[in-house]
């Protein structure tokens, strides 16, 4: 994979990566004192990629929006994805979804089915 899609840098890289971040959108966005929490759904669609951009993944582009909102609010919380869709298999197998396993950025555990969320109890 080419690292220049996930690095800002040379000539007007910070206004590129600005651009790619402005349109980001997330399904769904939990807060807790501790973590923000953003969400994918995902039924019947692929996950969107964009080669115009310098953030190609939109799994990419979320995790660095909400990377960076953190930040320039001040609040020093992790961003935790997770990733919902019909079949948590099928998720693991693709590649945004390895790509941000691989980094660290998505813990295997938070690519879920429906079935988990049905199961999921409100306290």
């Amino acid at each position: 994979m080419d690292e220049f899609y996930y690095e800002p840098g040379g000539e007007n890289g910070e206004s590129r990566l600005t651009n790619n971040v402005l349109g980001a959108e997330i399904d769904v966005v939990l807060e807790t004192p501790d973590d923000l929490f953003i969400g994918e759904v995902k039924h019947e669609y692929a996950f969107g990629a964009d080669g115009k951009l310098v953030l190609v993944h939109q799994l990419i582009r979320q995790f660095a929006t909400a990377t960076i909102l953190l930040r320039l609010a001040g609040k020093d919380k992790e961003v935790v994805p997770f990733v919902v869709g019909d079949s948590a298999d099928y998720l693991k197998k693709t590649s945004q979804v390895r790509f941000m396993i691989f980094q660290g950025w998505l813990k295997e555990a938070n690519v879920l089915n429906w079935d988990d969320i049905g199961r999921a109890q409100v306290v």
